[in-house]
């Protein structure tokens, strides 16, 4: 699935640049030119939830096989403290 994405994202790239330059020489609409966008936009975004569920799933899979994950706070360059996952190593 996710060579499939990419080559989608990859064929519609193309196809946009080619929509623009028609566009810039009067041969094509805006509307054109817009549906190649949207077309692309999509094929992003599904390559980019597709990639999501890949994380989550080895995430769960290591949580499975007995990996611990907490949340623990980490401090900036003294500019307030946010938030990071971190891994626990279990070495017992």
């Amino acid at each position: 699935m996710l060579a499939a994405g990419t080559e989608r994202v990859r064929e519609l790239a193309r196809s946009n640049e080619i929509m623009e330059k028609q566009y810039d020489a009067g041969l094509s609409s805006v509307m054109d030119l817009l549906d190649v966008r949207r077309q692309l936009l999509a094929a992003r975004q599904e390559q980019a939830e597709f990639r999501r569920r890949q994380l989550v799933a080895v995430v769960l899979l290591c949580k499975a096989l007995g990996g611990g994950w907490t949340e623990r706070t980490v401090s900036g360059n003294g500019e307030g403290q946010g938030f990071a996952l971190a891994r626990e190593a279990q070495l017992r």
